[in-house]
């Protein structure tokens, strides 16, 4: 893969649709906003419990909708938020059901030493990308994901320690803005955002790039998901 092209392309266009850090952005201070709430809810088990699975349900859904947004920016440069919502209503029950089964998956695998954790990321990376761009099924979706990574072991490997070392640097740059009260932790959760939709376009490319074979343009042909006919 040539990561040099991925990373200009994704950056040029998330600079270009700044509505691409949308979802991630929205769903922190939805996210913050329910923890304070668990907070003074501690005492109520089910309110708790409540809380969590609502958590986790925006996060799947922001996610699902930056994938299904950085797919329409790199079929036509520009993307909107009215088109990700009516792709990820529809596979958002594949969304829901993979996202559990990698929860389970790596939430292991981390009990185990860390290392398994993070292998199962690595081999699972591409399964969201399978459902939004091919419409698959979880199960497929999982699957496809880990064959795609294993026949193409080094390549994926140095993309995914890519993504680690990105992710590094932006964990201690929000660490550092996280000391300034109130207007650093504003420029985090908005550095965070635009780093969501980055790496969801990175992710995508590296996805349909390896599935091709060749590299993948702006505006040349990607297949187009839609509820009613997936691609196959």
């Amino acid at each position: 893969m040539n990561f040099d092209k991925i990373i200009r392309e994704g950056a040029r266009l998330v600079k270009d649709n700044y509505v691409l850090a949308l979802p991630t952005v929205l769903m922190t201070f939805l996210t913050a906003f329910i923890s304070i709430s668990v907070i003074h809810a501690q005492e109520d088990m089910a309110q708790m419990a409540l809380m969590g699975l609502l958590s986790i349900v925006l996060s799947v859904f922001a996610h699902g909708i930056t994938l299904a947004m950085a797919l329409e920016a790199i079929q036509k440069g520009k993307t909107s938020v009215k088109t990700a919502l009516v792709v990820t209503s529809a596979f958002f029950l594949h969304f829901m059901l993979a996202a559990l089964v990698m929860a389970i998956i790596v939430s292991v695998g981390l009990a185990l030493l860390v290392v398994p954790g993070l292998l199962a990321i690595y081999f699972l990376m591409f399964t969201f990308p399978a459902i939004v761009v091919h419409g698959l099924g979880p199960l497929d979706a999982l699957v496809a994901s880990f064959r795609l990574v294993m026949s193409n072991f080094k390549s994926t490997l140095q993309f995914f320690l890519l993504l680690m070392a990105i992710s590094f640097v932006i964990t201690i740059l929000n660490m550092i803005l996280s000391q300034i009260p109130v207007l650093g932790q504003l420029v985090g959760v908005v550095l965070s955002g635009f780093m969501g939709g980055f790496f969801s376009v990175m992710v995508l490319r590296a996805y349909l790039v390896l599935k091709r074979g060749v590299y993948i343009g702006v505006g040349e042909d990607v297949p187009q998901t839609t509820p009613e006919h997936p691609v196959q």
